[in-house]
């Protein structure tokens, strides 16, 4: 009878060693992180939230019903997620450190191409004995060459710069080619003009502005980072931050100067500093 009290005693004392193992301790199969990947990519292309939905930690699921109420602009919220266009039509995946990299391709009305990566982190829920997706970092859309199989450009958008500068676009396109001549293997995501100062004299017009730029690069998989896998096994909050924040936006400060006609309202020169 004690002998069998014994054994009682040490299978608690294993029961409960296997019960503390933390939620990153346990090993995830690549067959299990594919099979879920796949599935989290599908949804996408069939815009599908629900599928994502249920794959999610609690921590993601809140998040997503505050992004889906945010969208609809009250409480009520839906699973429908993407966009109608440009939609999926194919993505690759590759499986990194506990991690996924979902490559999209995708394709408008006009059969313009874009390209779009989705990292997703994998961690073990221990209450539910499940595995969970813990984390997301997903990128914007960037302009394909379908051809060469390269990217080309990034979605750019453009600040507002005065009613009175008729060719803005072609001025803020003039100046994101400007930037990218310094800014090598970079792309302009997002410009914004300030006016400083305005002068005249006869039909020529000077007008002084301050500009922001955010320049992005190529984005890289959070999981391959030696430095988060290391956080990782310690603080397991502050890795699913710092997974969520990769791929950093660079904001870049510039003065521009822009000489205009104001009979013709025509851009005759532009420099920028």
């Amino acid at each position: 009878m004690k002998k069998r009290k014994g054994i009682i005693a040490l299978f608690t004392m294993l029961l409960l060693c296997v019960m503390s193992v933390p939620i990153f301790a346990k090993e995830i199969s690549q067959k299990t992180m594919e099979s879920m990947a796949e599935t989290w990519a599908e949804a996408l292309k069939t815009r599908n939230g629900q599928t994502r939905y249920d794959m999610m930690s609690d921590e993601m699921k809140l998040k997503f019903e505050q992004e889906q109420k945010s969208s609809t602009k009250d409480e009520a919220w839906n699973r429908s997620i993407g966009w109608s266009s440009p939609w999926v039509v194919d993505y690759e995946i590759n499986i990194e450190q506990e991690s996924a990299e979902i490559f999209y391709i995708m394709m408008d009305s006009t059969e313009q191409y874009y390209v779009m990566w989705d990292y997703i982190a994998f961690g073990w829920n221990e209450n539910k004995n499940t595995i969970e997706v813990i984390a997301q970092n997903t990128t914007d859309l960037f302009v394909y060459d379908i051809s060469s199989h390269t990217v080309v450009d990034s979605i750019f958008s453009r600040g507002y710069a005065g009613e009175n500068i008729a060719e803005f676009f072609h001025i803020a396109n003039a100046v994101k080619s400007m930037i990218l001549t310094e800014q090598k293997e970079k792309f302009v995501k997002y410009i914004y003009f300030e006016m400083i100062n305005t002068t005249k004299q006869h039909n020529l017009e000077t007008i002084n502005m301050a500009l922001k730029a955010e320049l992005v690069t190529l984005p890289q998989n959070p999981g391959k980072d030696s430095v988060l896998q290391n956080i990782k096994q310690q603080n397991i909050e502050k890795y699913i931050q710092l997974f969520e924040s990769y791929n950093h936006i660079e904001e870049k400060e510039y003065t521009i100067q822009l000489k205009i006609n104001t009979d013709t309202n025509g851009v005759m020169a532009i420099s920028i500093q």
